[in-house]
């Protein structure tokens, strides 16, 4: 029971989070190990193992969005790169028109950025880069992609709705 007059404690590394209220305060204690309700400015890896901890510890369905195609070329809007991993796909620079500004442009905007690491979204303004090109920057190589690709969504409201039943979301998370 998590009550004002009786606050849960924690029991076996589950942690009662609940937000402060009137109804609460007087009894509301923080317990040992537990995070809030929500953090602000947090930075998170998003990798396979946070995505497994939602599901394994808050039964959450967290997705990263992967396989979009993209059809918009990157010029002239915000555009998202992914660096391409040269030991896993062959590495070369898409072919493009004499001089080559575009490409001078996009490298620019991805050096740039270069805080932003592996996945980077940029502005350049070019005009003979098409969609899906590949450019070199320094020693790396970076892949236009579609603009919400590795996008992190939480699918757990849409179990319960989706027209093709809750296995059609469900079965991601094996």
């Amino acid at each position: 029971e998590n009550t004002p007059a009786s606050p849960v404690k924690g029991m076996d590394g589950v942690c009662p989070t609940a937000p402060k209220t009137f109804l609460n305060a007087g009894g509301c204690q923080l317990v040992r190990g537990c995070e809030a309700l929500s953090s602000e400015h947090v930075r998170l890896t998003l990798d396979k193992g946070a995505l497994e901890t939602f599901f394994s510890v808050g039964r959450r369905y967290v997705y990263v969005i992967r396989g979009l195609r993209t059809e918009t070329p990157p010029c002239g809007a915000l555009s998202r790169w992914r660096q391409v991993d040269c030991s896993a796909e062959g590495c070369a620079a898409t072919a493009l028109p004499a001089g080559g500004a575009g490409v001078l442009a996009v490298a620019g905007a991805l050096e740039a950025a270069e805080g932003q690491g592996s996945l980077r979204d940029v502005d350049a303004e070019c005009v003979d880069v098409p969609a899906g090109a590949v450019v070199k920057v320094g020693g790396d190589y970076f892949q236009h992609v579609h603009l919400n690709e590795f996008n992190v969504y939480d699918f757990t409201e849409w179990v319960d709705q989706h027209p093709g039943g809750k296995a059609q979301i469900r079965k991601w998370s094996k």
